[in-house]
């Protein structure tokens, strides 16, 4: 796998949807970053909070407050990939739903992040279709 990795950055603060540049070079994290209960997660989905793009348009505050370029996106959900020698709750391949500290460089606007225990839950495997439908039939009428 290449030491690189596909991330949306901010060079500068500013409107993401002025500054925001694609980065094809990003250092891309390893199991080596790993350490204690920490997961890297592969990102399938990443959501924009009010929080990630109001601190970028911060201007000098915001030059004070984060490192760039900075990747933006808190909120993400991805799959387990490597995870760090104390992680007993996930395994590789699990679906997981997390948050990334917002003052640090690394964001959910990237192909790969590491997550601390603190800051991803496990997604439940949906259930199976008979008992979705038997649910369903059980439903009170209106």
């Amino acid at each position: 796998m290449a030491d690189t990795m596909k991330a949306w950055q901010l060079a500068f603060p500013g409107r993401l949807d002025e500054k925001l540049e694609l980065n094809h070079n990003g250092p891309r994290p390893t199991s080596r970053d790993l350490r204690g209960q920490d997961i890297l997660v592969l990102v399938r989905g990443a959501a924009l909070n009010p929080a990630d793009y109001k601190v970028a348009e911060l201007g000098l505050l915001a030059r004070a407050v984060l490192s760039f370029p900075q990747t933006p996106c808190m909120d993400l959900s991805g799959t387990v990939l490597p995870v760090g020698p104390d992680v007993g709750d996930v395994l590789v391949g699990d679906r997981v739903t997390g948050r990334l500290d917002p003052f640090k460089p690394t964001g959910a606007l990237s192909e790969q992040v590491v997550l601390e225990r603190d800051d991803y839950a496990k997604i439940p495997p949906p259930p199976p279709p008979r008992t979705s439908t038997t649910r369903w039939a059980w439903a009170p009428p209106r």
